[in-house]
């Protein structure tokens, strides 16, 4: 792959980080190249020096996530007698698909076999920088995995405040799934920053595993109320009011089973 695209993967993992500031902009620089690796920096600014450690490897992790991606291998330390695998080619889709819902805990409760029949209902789309995926009030028909590129979630501040930014998603991230598994509307606006590609599961492709085994949705419940206690945002009114009367964990539970129609 050539320098200037690697570097644009660096960037666009840099881009991708929530822990980080983006105004003064990072930077990735080429400091030297030769037949089996290249060398970069990259520069970056956090707001307080408390931030380092957790930006610094948040910065790590999203390296070696888009570099995954885009079938870049990371070069063995110089002197070291560890050797790169033979190829360089990238890991079959199915097993790049794979990885992708292994590394989410949502679903952590299946089965290999059950995630494998998943791997194969798994549907790619792509988007260009700047195109709204998800809006406020609509629900999502899928479950969308981010495979690569870079989106931004935002919420409304209320009157005259206008959008603030909440998260950032990069591959191995995904969206949608509290529309998918419940049916509530969205309270975000997401969109993307960079060309993003996503694969797609829908209510349906989930239906059969549900169906197989409804206590599932007790551990899926508890996933998703856990992920909403750590920032996301549960519709007011009356959604309130059963959330406070049953409880978060209970409340997802009760909605996945009334969408799914298991007992």
């Amino acid at each position: 792959m050539a320098p200037l695209r690697e570097c644009a993967v660096l960037e666009t993992a840099l881009l991708g980080c929530n822990m980080i500031l983006q105004t003064p902009a990072p930077s990735v620089s080429v400091l030297a190249l030769d037949a089996l690796a290249m060398e970069c920096e990259l520069v970056f600014f956090v707001a307080s020096i408390e931030d380092t450690t957790e930006a610094k490897n948040e910065v790590f992790d999203l390296v070696y996530r888009h570099c995954t991606t885009a079938g870049i291998r990371l070069a063995v330390p110089p002197g070291s007698l560890a050797a790169l695998p033979p190829g360089g080619t990238r890991e079959p889709l199915e097993a790049t698909l794979r990885r992708l819902l292994e590394r989410l805990p949502l679903f952590s409760p299946l089965s290999e076999d059950e995630r494998v029949s998943l791997v194969a209902k798994m549907k790619p789309r792509s988007y260009k920088p700047g195109e709204v995926v998800l809006a406020p009030e609509s629900v999502a028909k899928a479950l969308a995995i981010v495979a690569s590129g870079v989106l931004v979630t935002l919420q409304d501040a209320g009157p005259g405040k206008g959008e603030v930014e909440v998260v950032r998603l990069n591959p191995g991230d995904c969206y949608g799934q509290s529309d998918v598994l419940t049916g509530a509307p969205s309270v975000f606006t997401i969109k993307t920053l960079t060309r993003t590609t996503v694969y797609e599961i829908t209510k349906d492709d989930l239906l059969p595993v549900l169906k197989e085994r409804p206590a599932i949705a007790a551990e899926l419940g508890y996933i998703l109320s856990r992920r909403a206690a750590l920032g996301e945002k549960i519709l007011e009114n009356q959604m309130d009011q059963e959330i406070h009367e049953a409880g978060l964990a209970d409340w997802f539970t009760s909605r996945i089973k009334v969408l799914f129609n298991l007992k």
